[in-house]
């Protein structure tokens, strides 16, 4: 009985010294797609920072607090209708409580570009009058909001924003999800 060698480079005894490379080749090239991969999808501290602004937009204006979306907002803002600043928030504050909206929740924030000091994102959320948060609140309405933002002192602000209705039902399904 001839004896069989045992491996002394740590791999089962079948597997052949060749395999070795290719193994530690497919698993280098997995590992590689796997950072590029996570990379791509992990967010820039700028997405991170425009989401946080248009979660904090809700936030405040859901409170009412004019004094914090004054901050969110730029002294340079002017919109489709031509409001400025001040107009514009007092247009929103006005329709928020002629319409006894309780809450206003974003349902999606997708960045769409990010080009130095300048950067646009879409939001859809869903505005809600009864005392139960979306997605289960009745007298819901749902808007797009298509926004421009600017760096100012190292922080983003609105510069413009231009709102669609949307079915509110078709929020609620993606809220749900």
């Amino acid at each position: 009985m001839t004896p069989k060698r045992s491996s002394s480079d740590g791999l089962s005894p079948g597997l052949r010294p060749g395999w070795r490379g290719f193994l530690l080749a497919i698993v280098a090239t997995c590992g590689v797609a796997s950072v590029a991969a996570y990379l791509q999808v992990k967010p820039t501290t700028d997405e991170r920072n425009i989401r946080a602004v248009c979660k904090d937009l809700a936030r405040d204006a859901e409170r009412r607090d004019r004094a914090a979306l004054q901050k969110l907002v730029s002294a340079d803002y002017r919109d489709e209708r031509g409001l400025g600043r001040d107009d514009a928030l007092n247009a929103l504050l006005a329709y928020l409580t002629a319409g006894n909206w309780q809450h206003i929740r974003p349902v999606t924030i997708v960045v769409n570009k990010v080009e130095g000091n300048k950067a646009s994102a879409t939001a859809k959320v869903l505005l809600a009058q009864a005392e139960a948060a979306p997605p289960r609140a009745p007298g819901q309405h749902a808007f797009q909001l298509d926004l421009e933002l600017t760096r100012e002192g190292g922080s983003w602000r609105v510069l413009s924003a231009e709102d669609w209705q949307l079915p509110a039902a078709d929020l609620e399904q993606a809220e749900g999800e």
